[in-house]
């Protein structure tokens, strides 16, 4: 009992060896004249020390655990000052940035947003916070009064010019190193020099209306601009990325006008190292409860898709291929493609059903959250209905995350289990309809590049027949709990897909429909494709 109580005891003072460390950190209160969490932890001033204070907590409880394990005299202590430092260092330059940049925002009547970056799980019910904040998101909204850039372009309006290459000052090693007073604290020297690595990623947003594509071009080419603008503040064109990313990842629900509105923003997420931030793309995951579904039927896809050429197909993959990947995604072995027949020319019976007959919904489970880091509000688990069919859904593009250095794509992560450079089969009515490269990302369940869907009108096995009709269709996905909504827009004689993958067996699917439209009705077939053996 004794040794337990003494262990307690350790793991009490550790906690509080937080505000030992630096004794500005802890707020008083001046009623009580006691410590004040919530001025310590959760002021709502933005030139607080809430993050420093955080991280010091943070990083003694770390510290203190590794000191632990190394058994030596101290060791505990001895952590739990290191890891203090590390926290607070961190916090100390989430703190300055905030308070800088809340200036800037009021100086230019900005609409900015802040948002903490989370390594590991976190719970919005528990009592205490089990992740560490390991970045800074911030996101500056697009008023329609006070517009980043020209409309339709990606030229800065001069005043965003002026406010953004200001913004850019604050993440710059050159311009932060300058302006330390001759009287700095070592916190402060230290917290300037954790910027020379510093990942930083500029991410352009739009709503989800339009053509999905196009928004995706146009948010990279305005994020890249705004690159450019930090390049020039003096931030390292390595540490420097940037990313389209369309309507994909919204803050807000596409329904409402207010929504939409704050999707059209800017993102600058600024994280610890490079570890974190490849940790960070892997594993991000989108509010799809904050979609639009469609309340009709709209058109199959937002353009119509053509037969696709092999210079085509390589052009259009755009793979995100991890780090120790092979450079291509294997392909299982299918009969050649063909490029003979045009798209307006094949015609299947499928043998459906009308699709205006209710089906049960796609039993996926709730909606997963990431698994690793988040960018508080969370997108929990939730019970948020999908479109009801890939009829009334559409394409959701987003453009990859691309280095500064060199516009290339960069890697963003492992594939999930049996999902990675595979194909799959399935006899419609005589009508072999086959979908190769299909690739899903772990963690954020994204789609790694586009598949190919090759139908081959009445096909006998065996045979060397080549396929009647061949595109390279938009995918979108939904990771649930139960399953992997794997959702093909196609646009031909074959409207869309809807693949339903149990993660129990990634091998085959169930429960998973074929749409297409017969003398101008939406008919519905049964599809259900099991995965070839490489």
């Amino acid at each position: 009992m004794t040794k337990k109580i003494k262990r307690a005891g350790k793991r009490n003072a550790v906690v509080l060896l937080s505000c030992m460390l630096a004794t500005s950190g802890c707020a008083i209160d001046p009623k009580t004249g006691q410590a004040s969490f919530k001025e310590t932890f959760a002021s709502e001033d933005p030139c607080s020390n809430n993050s420093r204070n955080i991280g010091l907590v943070a990083g003694t409880v770390l510290g203190a655990v590794l000191g632990h394990q190394l058994k030596n005299k101290g060791g505990a202590l001895a952590g739990a000052g290191v890891g203090a430092l590390v926290g607070g260092l961190v916090g100390h330059d989430m703190d300055r940035k905030k308070c800088e940049l809340s200036k800037l925002a009021k100086k230019y009547a900005l609409d900015m947003t802040f948002v903490e970056v989370k390594a590991g799980n976190v719970n919005p019910e528990a009592t205490e916070a089990k992740s560490d904040t390991v970045g800074l998101s911030v996101s500056i909204r697009d008023q329609d009064s006070n517009g980043h850039f020209q409309v339709g372009s990606d030229s800065l309006s001069p005043n965003a010019q002026k406010y953004f290459t200001e913004i850019a000052n604050e993440y710059s090693y050159p311009q932060q190193l300058a302006r330390l007073p001759a009287n700095a604290s070592a916190e402060s020297r230290q917290a300037v020099e954790l910027l020379k690595t510093k990942r930083l990623l500029i991410i352009g947003h739009t709503d989800d209306t339009g053509n999905s594509q196009l928004n995706a071009d146009l948010s990279e080419r305005r994020a890249k601009a705004l690159a450019t603008v930090f390049k020039q503040a003096g931030v390292s064109p390595d540490n420097l990325f940037f990313q389209g990313a369309g309507e994909t990842l919204p803050v807000a629900d596409n329904r409402s006008s207010e929504g939409r509105a704050k999707n059209r923003r800017v993102e600058i997420v600024d994280l610890t190292d490079d570890t974190v931030f490849r940790q960070y793309l892997a594993t991000r995951s989108a509010r799809t409860d904050f979609y639009r579904v469609e309340v009709a039927r709209p058109a199959q896809a937002e353009k119509s898709v053509s037969v696709v050429d092999r210079q085509d197909v390589k052009k259009d993959q755009r793979l995100l291929v991890a780090k120790k990947m092979p450079p291509k995604i294997p392909v299982a072995p299918v009969p050649q493609v063909s490029t003979s027949t045009p798209a307006t020319q094949a015609q299947f019976d499928f043998n459906g059903k009308s699709s205006s007959e209710k089906i049960a919904a796609l039993d996926i489970g709730p909606l997963a959250s990431p698994s690793s880091f988040n960018i508080l509000p969370l997108a929990q688990a939730n019970d948020t209905p999908l479109a009801r069919s890939c009829e009334y859904d559409k394409p959701r593009i987003a453009n990859g995350v691309k280095s500064f250095r060199d516009s290339k794509e960069i890697a963003t992560g492992d594939y999930m289990p049996g999902l990675y450079g595979t194909s799959w089969t399935d006899n419609v009515n005589g009508h072999l309809v086959a979908l190769t490269r299909v690739a899903v990302l772990r963690d954020g369940g994204a789609p790694a590049g586009k598949p190919q869907l090759l139908v081959y009108k009445n096909y006998t096995p065996g045979s060397k027949a080549r396929p009647d009709y061949s595109v390279t269709p938009e995918v979108n996905t939904y990771k649930g709990q139960k399953a992997l909504l794997y959702r093909v827009f196609v646009g031909g004689p074959i409207n869309c897909l809807d693949i339903v993958i149990p993660n129990s067996d990634p091998n085959a699917s169930k429960e998973s429909w074929l749409y297409y439209d017969s003398d101008g009705k939406p008919l519905r077939a049964n599809f259900n494709p099991k995965k070839l053996k490489s």
